[in-house]
This record gives structure tokens, sequence and C-alpha cells, in this order.
């Protein structure tokens, strides 16, 4: 998945990658100026790394990640992501969400509802479904 082809997909606004069967994603979305969907449910991501600047929704549901992936907050238009069924099991309190959030799933996560309460408390403005 390293070498996406800029020129020939240069106008992609969604990308359908859903069980692909995928247990790393790690790419550089930068050149893709319209794209604004991922979907990458379905598969067994324990490891999930991008960098864009267009991205307005992520579908990371039903993988297998055990944390809030990192490249989040340098996601600066991500207005939503499903991380629901999953194995993340705490949220950290130096996590740090983009601005831009308005809704998180996090149901079907073994998260402790007192650390959910917490992150909500911390982020009022975000939407968090559990």
């Amino acid at each position: 998945m390293d070498n996406l082809e800029t020129g020939i997909l240069e106008n992609l606004e969604v990308l359908y990658l859903s069980r692909c069967q995928f247990t790393t994603f790690e790419i550089n979305l930068i050149n893709y100026t319209k794209l604004s969907k991922l979907y990458l449910n379905g598969n067994y991501i324990k490891h999930f790394n991008i960098n864009s600047n267009s991205l307005k929704f992520i579908n990371l549901a039903y993988n297998d990640l055990q944390s809030l992936p990192d490249c989040l907050v340098s996601l600066t238009n991500l207005e939503g992501i499903n991380l629901s069924d999953n194995k993340i099991s705490s949220l950290s309190i130096s996590f740090k969400l983009p601005k831009s959030l308005n809704w998180i799933d996090l149901s079907g996560n073994p998260i402790a509802p007192e650390q959910v309460e917490s992150f909500r408390k911390r982020y009022k403005n975000i939407k968090i479904v559990f």
C-alpha cells in the first residue's frame, strides 16, 4: 500500500479497503487532496498510521487495534471516526484528538466506564458513542 499512483487517483474521494485482511496500515495520503472518506473496517489492523490533510471520516470498526492511533491528532480535517468493536481497553490521559473531530464511536471495546466518562469530560464538544 505504500505506492498508490497519485496521478491516476488524484480525484479519488472515497477509498474502500474493507475486509482486505490488512494487519498493518501505514500510508501517506497527503497528495490525495480530494480524499474525504477511508473505509478499513473488517480487517485485522493492529497498527494504523496515516498522513492526510483531507480525510473527514475513517471507519476502522472490527479490527484489532488495542489503543487509539497516535496519528489522529495530525488529521486536521477529521470530523468522525468509527473505532467500534476493536480491542481498545484504555484511553490515555495524554492522548489528543484533532480539534476538528465531532464524533468518535468506541462502542464494543473493553473500556472501563469510568475511563469513558473521564474522556467525555475532557472532550465535551465531541459526541462519544460507547
